[in-house]
C-alpha cells in the first residue's frame, strides 16, 4: 500500500540538497569544453518511469516492480539516503516515491543519461511472472493484506469482489495485452522498458526469490558502494535473514507456497504465462537462476534492438 504523506517540515533544504547532488552528477564533464558534446542516451519509453528510485549520494538508480519487494527495497533505500542527511518521513507507509525522478525535477532525457552513464549503478529484481500475479491477487483482491487493496483490485479488475479463476479469465482477455493496474502490468513495462535497449546498461538483473533475495541484497549494496553499518536495522526489517518473519506481516501472502492451490487447473497456468510471455521472454534472455546475476542475452541478435517483444 502506500500512502504520500506531506514532508517533515525542514525537509526542503534537504531535497534542494539532493536536487543539486543529481544536477551536478549529470553535469560532470561539462566542463573543459564539453558543453556541446551530446551525452549518450539509452531510448525510455514513458512508461512507469515513477518506478526509479534515485540515490544520488551513491549514485545508484534502482527500478522496484511492484510486487517484487518493493516495500523492502524503498525502506532500503530510503535508510541509505537518511543516513547520508536526506530527509523522509521514516514511516514505511509513507517512504512511497521520497526519492523519485520527480522529486528531484529529473526528465525523460535525464534518466535515459543515468541509464547510460557507466559511473550510475543500475539494479533491478524481477521475479517468476506466475508467483507474482498470484500474489498481487492476494494482497489486493483479498481481505487482511493491503489498506488500498479494494481500489488496487477494482482499477486493475473493474471490481474487488472477484475469484482467482475470474481474475486469471480476465488477465486472458486484458485489453491491450495489460490490465489496468500495475500491480498486474508485466515487469517488461517498468521504468520506460526492461529491454535489449536498457538491460545490457544495467550492472545487476537478479531474481527475487525469499530464500536468496538477503544475499543478492547484501551483494547489491557492496556493489553500489553503500556502507551496511547505518543501514542495518533497515536491512533487516526488510530483508531479514531466513526463518525470521518480515515487520510488515499483513503485506506478506507467502504465494509461492500456494501456487499448486490456487493455480489448479492446467488452463490457469497457460492463460497467465501467456499474459506474462514478454516476461518469460525477459527471464530466459538473461538466463537467471538462484545463484548467479543475470546477464542480458539477446534472443534474437538479428531483430535490430528494436526490443518490441518485450
Amino acid at each position: 500500500g502506500r500512502a504520500h504523506g506531506r514532508p517533515r517540515r525542514g525537509a526542503g533544504a534537504a531535497r534542494i540538497l539532493g536536487v543539486v547532488a543529481v544536477v551536478a552528477f549529470l553535469a560532470a564533464g561539462a566542463a573543459g569544453g564539453e558543453e556541446d558534446k551530446p551525452k549518450p542516451r539509452v531510448p525510455l519509453g514513458r512508461n512507469l518511469l515513477e518506478n526509479f528510485i534515485v540515490v544520488p549520494e551513491y549514485k545508484t538508480l534502482f527500478c522496484y516492480i511492484e510486487k517484487v519487494g518493493c516495500t523492502s527495497f524503498s525502506i532500503l533505500f530510503d535508510a541509505a539516503r537518511r543516513a547520508q542527511g536526506a530527509s523522509s518521513p521514516n514511516d514505511w507507509r509513507r517512504i512511497f516515491n521520497q526519492s523519485s525522478p520527480r522529486r528531484f525535477g529529473l526528465q525523460r532525457a535525464d534518466l535515459e543519461e543515468m541509464v547510460a552513464d557507466p559511473s550510475w549503478f543500475k539494479a533491478v529484481f524481477v521475479r517468476d511472472p506466475l508467483e507474482r500475479f498470484l500474489s498481487a491477487f492476494l494482497s489486493k483482491c483479498t481481505g487482511g493484506h493491503d489498506h488500498n487493496g479494494a481500489k488496487v483490485c477494482t482499477k486493475g479488475f473493474g471490481t474487488a469482489n472477484l475469484t482467482f479463476v475470474e481474475a486469471v479469465l480476465m488477465a486472458g482477455n486484458a485489453t491491450n495485452g495489460t490490465l489496468g493496474d500495475k500491480h498486474f502490468v508485466p515487469q517488461v513495462h517498468f521504468c520506460g522498458g526492461l529491454n535489449s535497449l536498457t538491460l545490457p546498461h544495467y550492472n545487476m538483473v537478479e531474481l527475487f526469490r525469499p530464500e536468496t533475495v538477503r544475499e543478492r541484497v547484501l551483494d547489491m549494496l557492496q556493489r553500489a558502494g553503500i556502507p551496511l553499518e547505518p543501514i542495518q536495522h533497515a536491512l533487516d526489517r526488510a530483508f531479514p535473514a531466513p526463518k525470521k518473519r518480515n515487520v510488515e506481516k499483513r503485506h506478506i501472502t507467502n504465494s509461492k507456497d500456494m501456487m499448486a492451490h490456487f493455480y489448479s487447473e492446467p488452463w490457469m497456468v497457460k492463460t497467465v504465462a501467456q499474459y506474462s510471455w514478454a516476461d518469460y521472454v525477459l527471464l530466459t534472455s538473461l538466463q537467471l537462476d538462484a545463484t548467479s546475476t543475470g546477464k542480458f542475452i539477446d534472443p534474437d541478435p538479428d531483430d535490430g534492438g528494436e526490443g518490441d517483444k518485450w
